[in-house]
């Protein structure tokens, strides 16, 4: 008999039931999240991505894309007119056809130029790349590869004896080598194509304005999409069918700025189709709130892999108030150092408190530990912070699980409290989903999961709320609304309230809450937030650290806060008489405190002395007594960590676990003074089985984020397998968080050994710096828990450029950047200038160590840079988190331009001198050399290697400078930075994991003085040296401007001097004279020159005689005057080859005489040398030896980026030698190459 097949159960593909949308749905249809504008901030949202063209009620789903990230922007302030064949040359060079109906009644059109694949997803591009490269290029490759092994074998056959080749044929032998090495080298790199590079036309027809993009990429504009801003018309644009990426434009101050808004990524998309999907052919997929609206708000910037900025969220936070949004998704975030601070964090409340709107985020996905809640969604006030859950209906239908579990957090889902002692979570919501996604995946939908989908979830639960309170003329606030969500949440769900808030959204018994509340409660208690404060300025109680548990008084103020222009009337009629609650026997407080429109305090005690060990929460409930308002207006949150006691004292912990499926098991250590690092082993107990085990320890350090001391591992262990071991580092004195369980879709139970212990080997200094003119440097390093192997290393492994900006302008920004209240926001652009001078690629990371690693935290409002190569191409950019952005460069010339934003004018000011630090990672790192004394170090022997430290042992290490053969060759004067580690790696299983920060500074070498130049001060002031110098003055007027100074006039006086002749010569080249005056000057300098004594000595091995240095400095100088003399001429023949006819000779053979002058080069030039390359060049040309010409100009780019004069020869000569996709390949990388000016920021 078959199975009976289940259709796959399409609703909870995108979870509703949990959170009571299907249950609220079902009987009030109408509110769907109708009349509600929800505002996306998150990476794009793709226009035409499936369920999110309509709401319910056939309206456009979505009313505005809006890119705030700049990344899009163009520069169109360039005017220019039609020419008379009715087309315009765009900045591409491109001639573009203006198609005749299009309407333009100024007659001016507005031009710029976008690369694509700067705004382009990187899986996209990687797509595309493997697209041309197995369909287009490949096949041409493999046959002009062919054909050019064919032809040199051909040759090799013909002269098998490559010494029987005359010179002629020696050239066209290497001409064939040069195909196919050329081939060869294009064979075995990785092909990257730069994209399109697009023309960019706007144009105001006198009513909307117009935007074409050239994607035609040849000028037809009329087979281009023409449009107008997503707001007004919802019309968007495709790339192209291969790419299927979608795009949108809005034009700012009065047309001179294009914004081009493509989603950077998926996430977005996902986001907004959980929130608010709608698919009228099938409804079981639609989002929690189909009804809703939204503004796609990008927010992730495509030059930072999508990385927010914080000019984005100021922007995005001012985009939302404009748009009187109702509700905010936030699906971002990140760790901060300290919370609810800093500008972006103030506009996002300001948004909140000022304008009305409900701010909904994600917590964080940096679980399980506690206070592992991001920021903004955890630590902001006034934000619904949601953590993620699974419920078995998602196993089974999104995750496809054999065995389904109930209902639980998932492991990575950040926990709270926030280390100022809010709670930090509010809510939880469905953390997965399988929703659409962009059009550019070739997917409709795909499953994620995170925090990231939890808040979406929950946002269009809150939309639902709203809806229906807009339907029935309910007012509300977003303190109200958080309130509510709060108080209805759901406690079925086996998790502590650190892990989900006050638990899972109940949108339809909020939605009854707040029709009850608003029949009962007066409008003047409805209407403020009632704020908590702590002394000093803290969100809650939180005792962590073993000072703090014993029992306290802590003095708590609470505040009413009104909405922003609230009605006087209201204020005084607020008179509320709460009772004070609390929640655990271990908190008291007074019971009663009567507030009014003002800030009351009162003390909370807390007795911590009888708690057991592990987490404690509790809250003191602040209750409205006439029972108007259900549940606490405010809400006293007391979180207590209670510590595990060690099993040997000061050494370490051993717990033998069982785990079960939804259990975490959290213990919390009391770390030993001077403990620097700890050990932790696993061993799984369980007979014939395998787990899944996470684990996770924080300990929490002022003004650090957690992440600086976090640790995770997530191991598969098995019972056969040896214990698994790991390291951590640890700041002795604060709390260590142990956090052990299960992966969250484990289903079996299983027992498992933990041992953790505690190192100790303290340096006296965990920062070294060390001057090379102090020679040495000591530290001491004591251990003090257990017997230790000390077996240090001190390592090099980058130099550092410090830059100050060559130029810095502070200016305002413009109407795009006003924040709401009309605050101007002003900019600091700098320009940084630096050279990377090794021939060799290197890895360079920018950064501004001031700024450096804070983001919402930070009281600027950005902090963005960008790299540029000499020819003003774009490399990359970078921002808050230094280590996340460094690039590999070739030798040459850079720009970096830095732009930060503030409020405050003067503050800008005095960074307008700030350094730019440049890290440059050495090729390979060196170690400085260790001694166990300064006997030894002064013997040079024995280096120190490893020694045992026993507790209480302090053992002295001396630190030695760097000998001058090893540092690399050119770095005199620089600082270098590494780091040290009191373990090396192989000194022991499990070494230290701590690295501290090493600092070296050298000595420049003395510069040498030549043999001959210690004259006396009666030589150098003679009259032989006087006339000289004043020979030179004359000939350097003579070459900058011959009409002040004429070779005329010099020539009585030098016609026989050798400088004079050649500077005739480099003035002929300058002016680009004839080939025959060239020549003929050319051949005064040869005539002046005796060959003869340049080549013997050049074949002198050893000189004795006493002016031999003089002399040989000399004929260095001579020799060096000839070959540039043959050069000039070489080059001078070159150019009249290739004006002149073929068929009509001319008075010279010039093949001959390059010959010629290839048989002395040879004498005195290697084959190597780049005079020498550059002949060869002029020659190829000459000869037609095209491939001979490419390789030579191929390896000019070894010492920086080609001209574009260069790269457009490359592609003659590609397309000559019949390689098209090789010449269309580079003259699309020209495009990109060389861009017309710097981007916007």
């Amino acid at each position: 008999m078959a199975d009976v097949i289940d259709p796959l159960p399409i609703k909870d593909l995108v979870p509703k039931s949990q959170i009571g949308a299907e249950r609220f749905l079902r009987s009030q249809k109408s509110y769907d999240g109708r009349e509600i504008l929800i505002a996306i901030l998150d990476t794009g949202v793709d226009p035409g991505a499936a369920g999110l063209q309509v709401t319910t009620t056939g309206e456009r789903k979505i009313v505005d894309l809006i890119d705030t990230t700049g990344s899009g922007d163009v520069d169109t302030s360039v005017l220019i007119t039609k020419e008379e064949d009715g087309t315009i040359t765009g900045l591409t060079g491109r001639k573009l056809k203006i198609p005749e109906d299009w309407v333009n009644p100024s007659g001016y059109w507005r031009i710029g130029v976008k690369a694509l694949y700067e705004l382009f997803p990187k899986e996209l591009i990687a797509r595309l790349n493997s697209d041309k490269v197995t369909k287009e290029w490949d096949p041409k490759h493999r046959q002009c590869s062919s054909k050019a092994a064919r032809q040199l074998g051909e040759f090799d056959a013909l002269y098998k004896s490559n010494e029987q080749l005359s010179y002629e044929e020696k050239l066209h032998h290497a001409d064939l080598q040069a195909q196919v090495d050329l081939l060869q080298e294009f064979a075995t790199k990785k092909q990257i194509f730069p994209g399109p590079v697009v023309d960019c036309v706007v144009f105001y027809d006198g009513t909307d304005w117009r935007v074409v993009l050239d994607t035609s990429e040849c000028g037809d504009l009329a087979s281009c999409t023409l449009l107008t801003p997503f707001k007004e018309s919802g019309m968007f644009g495709s790339f192209g069918p291969q790419d299927c990426l979608n795009y949108s434009v809005n034009v700012y101050d009065n047309g001179d700025v294009l914004s081009i808004v493509v989603p950077g990524g998926s996430h977005g998309t996902h986001v907004a189709s959980i929130t608010a999907g709608h698919y009228p052919d099938c409804p079981e997929k639609n989002g929690i709130a189909p009804g809703a609206k939204i503004v796609g708000i990008k927010i992730g910037n495509s030059h930072l892999k999508t990385m927010e900025t914080s000019s984005s969220l100021v922007r995005a936070a001012t985009v939302a108030a404009e748009m009187k949004v109702d509700l905010v998704n936030f699906s971002y975030g990140e760790v901060a150092h300290w919370v609810n601070e800093g500008a972006v964090l103030t506009q996002f409340r300001k948004l909140v408190d000022n304008h009305g709107a409900v701010f909904v985020s994600s917590s964080g996905n940096n679980g399980p530990c506690l206070s592992s809640v991001g920021t903004p969604g955890g630590n902001t006030s006034s934000l619904i912070g949601v953590a993620a859950f699974v419920s078995p209906e998602m196993m089974c239908s999104e995750y496809s699980l054999i065995q389904k579990k109930s209902a639980l957090p998932y492991t990575w889902s950040s926990r709270g409290p926030t280390i100022d002692g809010d709670l930090g979570v509010s809510i939880a919501a469905p953390g997965g989903a399988i929703a659409s996604v962009c059009n550019y995946t070739l997917r409709s939908s795909q499953l994620m999961n995170g925090t990231s989908m939890s808040s979406p979830n929950a946002c269009g639960g809150i939309a639902l709320i709203l809806s229906a309170l807009k339907a029935k003329g309910i007012p509300y606030n977003p303190s109200l609304i958080k309130k509510a969500v709060e108080n209805t949440a759901s406690a079925e769900i086996k998790a502590d309230q650190f892990s989900v808030g006050r638990g899972i959204l109940q949108v339809d018994k909020a939605v009854e809450y707040l029709e009850e509340v608003s029949k009962s409660a007066s409008q003047s208690i409805l209407r403020p937030n009632i704020t908590v404060a702590v002394a000093p300025n803290l969100r809650g109680i939180y005792i962590r650290e073993p000072e703090g548990l014993r029992k306290s008084e802590y003095s708590v103020t609470v505040t009413p806060v009104f909405p922003k222009d609230e009605d006087p009337k209201v204020k005084l009629a607020f008179d509320i008489n709460l009772a004070l609650v609390c929640s655990d026997s271990w908190i008291s407080a007074p019971k009663h405190l009567s507030l009014q429109n003002g800030a009351r305090s009162f003390t909370v005690t807390v007795d911590v002395e009888s708690l057991p060990e592990g987490a404690h929460f509790g809250e003191v409930h602040g209750v409205d007594t006439s029972g108007g308002f259900k549940g606490p207006l405010f809400r006293v949150p007391v979180t207590v960590l209670s510590p595990s006691s060690l099993n040997k004292p000061g050494s370490s912990f051993i717990k033998v676990i069982e785990m079960k499926k939804e259990k975490l098991h959290r213990y919390f250590l009391n770390t030993p003074n001077n403990a620097t690092y700890a050990t932790i082993e696993l061993k799984c107990l369980s007979t014939d089985q395998s787990s899944r085990v996470c684990i996770h320890a924080i300990q929490l350090i002022p003004d650090w984020s957690f992440r600086k001391t976090e640790f995770f591992s997530y191991d598969t262990v098995k019972t056969t397998d040896n214990p698994h071991r790991h390291t951590m580092s640890i700041v002795s004195g604060y709390t260590l968080e142990l956090c052990v369980c299960q992966w969250w879709s484990e289903v079996r139970d299983c027992s498992v050994k933990v041992k953790l212990t505690f190192h100790s080997l303290n340096p006296s200094s965990t920062q070294v710096s060390l001057n090379a003119g102090s020679s040495y440097v000591r530290i001491d390093v004591k251990g003090d828990l257990q017997v230790e192997e000390l077996a240090p290393e001190f390592k090099l492994t980058h130099s550092v450029q410090v830059k100050r900006p060559v130029d810095s302008v502070v200016k305002p920004l413009g109407n795009r950047d006003l924040l709401p209240e009309g605050q101007q926001m002003y900019a600091l652009n700098l320009t940084y200038e630096f050279s990377q001078t090794s021939t060799k690629s290197t890895e360079v990371r920018p950064c501004l160590t001031l700024l450096n690693d804070v983001l919402y935290e930070s009281p600027y409002t950005s902090q963005l840079w960008m790299l540029y190569n000499a020819n003003k191409q774009f490399l990359m950019a970078g921002d808050a988190y230094r280590k996340q952005y460094s690039i590999k460069l070739e030798k040459g010339d850079y720009t970096v331009k830095v732009q930060i934003q503030h409020t405050d004018k003067a503050q800008l000011d005095k960074l307008k001198e700030i350094p730019l630090h440049l890290e440059f990672a050495l090729p390979s790192s060196f170690s400085l050399d260790v001694y166990g004394s300064l006997k030894a170090l002064l013997n040079g022997s024995p280096k120190f290697s490893s020694s045992q430290v026993i507790p209480g042992q302090v053992k002295p290490l001396y630190i030695a400078t760097v000998p001058d053969e090893k540092l690399p060759k050119g770095v005199g004067g620089t600082e270098f930075k590494g780091n040290f580690v009191l373990q090396k790696d192989g000194s022991k299983k499990n070494k230290s994991p701590v690295s501290y920060e090493l600092e070296y500074v050298t000595v420049p070498k003395a510069s040498k003085k030549s043999k001959h130049s210690s004259q006396s001060s009666e030589d150098s002031a003679s009259k032989e040296s006087y006339e000289k110098a004043l020979k030179n003055l004359k000939l350097s007027w003579m070459k900058k401007n011959p009409e002040v100074v004429s070779p005329e006039s010099l020539s009585t006086e030098y016609e026989e001097d050798l400088d004079y002749c050649y500077a005739r010569v480099q003035l002929a080249e300058s002016k680009i004279a004839p080939l025959k005056e060239i020549s003929e000057l050319a051949q005064k300098v040869y005539s002046k020159i005796n060959i003869q004594d340049i080549l013997t000595s050049l074949g002198t091995k050893q000189d004795f005689s006493a002016d031999a240095s003089k002399r040989q400095s000399e004929l260095e100088k001579l020799k060096n005057t000839l070959v540039a003399t043959y050069l000039i001429e070489a080059k001078a023949l070159k150019n009249e080859f290739i004006v002149s006819d073929p068929e009509e000779p001319g008075e010279l053979d010039i093949s001959a005489r390059m010959r010629d002058i290839a048989f002395v080069l040879y004498k005195l030039l290697s084959s190597n040398e780049s005079k020498m390359k550059q002949f060869k060049q002029y020659e190829a040309e000459v000869k037609g030896y095209c491939a001979t010409v490419a390789k030579l100009i191929q390896e000019e780019g070894a010492d920086g980026p080609l001209s574009k004069e260069k790269e457009q020869q490359l592609v003659e000569i590609y397309q000559r030698l019949g390689w098209s996709h090789i010449a269309d390949l580079s003259e699309k990388w020209i495009l990109r190459r060389h861009p017309p000016d710097y981007l916007l920021f």
